[in-house]
């Protein structure tokens, strides 16, 4: 292939003699601080190996489907900025443009083309090597191959070298990458690894640099690419580690579920899931849109058909009894029933028409909500270790209108004295489950909730021993505890309204994240604000560890609201909850 030169190279500041390369990248040779230096490098090396010199590299046209990200045939979530291609290191004198690495010329981040590789961030991260990285290493190997290196490289070394310039890399070698860059940076300040006058010239450390995928300007961005790629990696085991312990249900009444017995044995098939039909009601509107199975149905997960989503199964995906797919209607499923007395059961049951309810347990992976968070489009969900269910009743046992009854009389039943019934209690406490791993909006009504809970069940300073007053120095880590810690004004007091012991809290209107650690869980409290003869709950949500708050005895009400159980922050919180 060609010789030429070019100023457009990420990894030079001025010119570059460059190679062009069978997939139309270009590799560098050299930096030159002027022009003529890089033709006279690009003019001996053709001769060197008998080819015609190439000339100055052009910049390549962008395509005609080069449009802004927001037109309408464009697909959710891509842009220049988000492909790897995108080149954000380089910039445009105005700073309003970065370097495309496919079409060689600056683009909008906020553009997009059809070759675009790569969603950074996304669910599965995107493990492709950038071809600057796998001519590095190509280029490394050459010199291995010339005798170049010595005798500090490892076989381990080459054969990954050899990976990466074939398109290929693993996790565990993204992860080594950034931290190698950075220990090896220093070797680029040696003579014979960056002057490529010098008799020694490319050093040791240069090829084993060069090996690892960097630039031969010793820059950083290999380090950088890996960099972000150990964030996404790091960023998708979270999710992953929340989305284990996030199970939902949702159950659709199905019109039209058949029940069929032929030669084959007992048969099942109808919808799981419905796409655009809200589920049986929950504490806000809910919907599944159209492609939100594909991506989890390509990898095949193992499914069980269940009964009320407990016991043994009557089907399953893994042997192939249980099939799923979807369709422009929904999820839809076939299934040979076990022939068990249960199988039997759920047969003669659907046939009959007494049974006709399904409901599918799945884990989100991505949705999106309205601005007053009132309704949630499930766009991918997951259903690995899920399962679809026959169901006798919904999985919410009440209608929205009958929760708010619920919700209303436990609110007067609070504010009078009086015993909340044990339906009521029934209600609140599925709800509260049900809203577990809600949005923020929800999460302010949840410590209300458990706290009304909490006192009813075990009185008011739930989790303190009566007969132990050093008790309050257990560790502070349970919902409904009164805890105070030491603020920039002084000491700060409240109540505790949510604990995470694994993973992390956002914190309500602000941009702190408060993550758990073992042994010190992450802790959401409401404020509590001083009066002349007691304290009152704000609006104010704060995030702490649970190693930085006092537990401390329960807060008096002030004397003039000593009679009411209930406060108007309460009640609003708990109505916005029932909207």
């Amino acid at each position: 292939m060609p010789y030429l030169i070019s100023d457009k190279q990420s990894d030079c500041q001025g010119f570059a003699t460059v190679k062009q390369e069978s997939d139309g990248s270009y590799t560098t040779i050299g930096c030159h601080d002027t022009k003529q230096d890089a033709i006279d490098q690009m003019v001996a090396i053709s001769i060197s190996e008998g080819i015609e010199p190439g000339g100055e590299v052009a910049n390549r046209a962008l395509p005609d489907n080069y449009r802004p990200a927001l037109s309408e045939d464009v697909p959710e979530g891509r842009a220049c900025g988000n492909c790897y291609f995108y080149n954000e290191e380089k910039q445009n004198e105005a700073g309003t443009k970065a370097w495309c690495e496919l079409w060689l010329d600056y683009v909008d981040g906020a553009y997009y083309c059809n070759k675009w590789q790569g969603e950074i961030g996304s669910r599965q991260v995107d493990l492709t090597v950038p071809a600057f990285i796998r001519a590095n290493a190509e280029r490394g190997l050459k010199y291995v191959r010339e005798g170049f290196g010595g005798d500090g490289l490892t076989e381990g070394a080459k054969r990954e070298a050899r990976e990466m310039a074939a398109g290929r890399i693993t996790e565990n070698k993204v992860r080594k990458m950034a931290p190698w860059f950075a220990r090896h940076k220093v070797d680029g300040q040696a003579p014979k690894n960056k002057d490529s006058s010098h008799p020694q010239y490319p050093g040791a450390g240069l090829v084993a640099w060069l090996i690892w995928g960097g630039d031969s300007n010793f820059s950083d961005r290999a380090q950088n690419w890996a960099q972000r790629k150990i964030d996404a990696l790091n960023a998708e085991e979270d999710a992953r580690s929340k989305m284990s312990k996030k199970i939902e249900r949702r159950t659709y009444a199905v019109k039209h579920v058949e029940a069929r017995n032929d030669s084959e044995g007992m048969k099942l098939a109808g919808y799981a899931a419905v796409f655009n039909d809200a589920s049986i009601p929950l504490p806000f509107k809910e919907t599944i849109a159209p492609g939100a199975f594909r991506k989890t149905l390509s990898e095949t997960p193992d499914v069980r058909m269940l009964v009320n989503h407990e016991g043994l199964p009557v089907a399953r995906t893994k042997n192939g009894t249980l099939k799923l797919e979807e369709d422009d209607k929904g999820l839809r499923f076939e299934a040979e029933l076990a022939d068990t007395q249960e199988g039997r059961d759920v047969y003669e049951l659907v046939r009959r028409g007494d049974v006709d309810q399904m409901s599918f347990a799945f884990r989100v992976i991505r949705q999106r909500w309205n601005d007053d968070r009132t309704r949630r489009i499930l766009t991918e969900v997951s259903l690995a270790d899920g399962d679809v269910s026959v169901v006798t009743y919904p999985a919410y046992p009440t209608t929205t209108v009958e929760a708010r009854k619920h919700l209303q009389k436990a609110i007067e039943a609070i504010r009078e004295g009086r015993d909340i019934d044990e339906a009521t209690m029934t209600v609140l406490q599925t709800i509260f489950d049900d809203m577990s791993e809600g949005h923020d909006h929800i999460m302010r009504a949840l410590g209300v909730f458990e706290a009304m809970l909490n006192d009813r069940k075990y009185g008011t300073g739930y989790g303190m021993d009566e007969d132990d007053e050093d008790d309050k120095s257990r560790a502070v880590d349970r919902v409904g505890d009164f805890v105070e810690w030491d603020a920039s004004g002084g000491k700060a007091r409240g109540r505790i309204v949510r604990v995470v012991r694994e993973g992390s809290i956002n914190v309500p209107d602000s941009s702190f994240t408060i993550t758990a650690e073992e042994g010190d869980p992450a802790v959401l409290i409401r404020l509590y604000r001083a009066l002349r003869d007691g304290y009152v709950a704000t609006d104010t949500l704060v995030g702490h560890k649970a190693s930085e708050l006092r537990a401390i005895d329960p807060l008096p009400e002030p004397s003039e609201e000593s009679n009411r159980k209930i406060s108007l922050r309460l009640a609003k919180a708990i109505v916005a909850a029932r909207k």
